[in-house]
């Protein structure tokens, strides 16, 4: 991501880079501005929206792709995950700006990291079953188990 927004090889690119490129690369997806991304970068507001710029110039697709799902959210008054789940935005269509706003940072928010975490379920499924063959095929104390999975819903 840095790379290409800069301009340069991957070689080419600091941590600090990187870092800003990840941290605007959210901010776009979950609808902040160039204030919010000023103040979580410690930069002036024309730097962010330089950054932001970047960022879109350098993924032309997102924003198409951000404004297409809320445009199907506010038709539809849902948005549905990669797994089929689907989550009831009603304030999608509200005429308070604000209220509308939120639910449209929800319906991308939750595309994202809803479709994630379907994703993320099933290869905890896929996995148990290669860590828990039947007990015939291998003793208890020689097979594995999965402890424990972290993804932030």
């Amino acid at each position: 991501m840095a790379a290409r927004m800069a301009g340069c090889t991957l070689g080419d690119v600091s941590g600090a880079q990187r870092e800003a490129a990840k941290k605007v690369g959210y901010a776009i997806l979950y609808g902040a501005g160039a204030c919010s991304v000023a103040r979580d970068l410690g930069v002036e507001t024309d730097e962010a929206q330089v950054l932001i710029a970047q960022w879109k110039s350098a993924y032309p697709g997102v924003e198409s792709y951000i404004s297409r799902l809320v445009s199907q959210c506010r038709h539809d008054g849902f948005v549905t995950t990669i797994g089929g789940r689907r989550r009831h935005l009603p304030q999608i269509k509200s005429v308070d700006a604000v209220e509308r706003r939120a639910a449209e940072r929800k319906a991308v928010n939750t595309v994202c990291q809803g479709s994630a975490a379907d994703l993320i379920k099933r290869a905890m499924v896929a996995i148990d079953r290669e860590l828990l063959p039947p007990a015939e095929v291998l003793p208890s104390a020689s097979r594995g188990r999965m402890l424990l999975q972290i993804h932030d819903e």
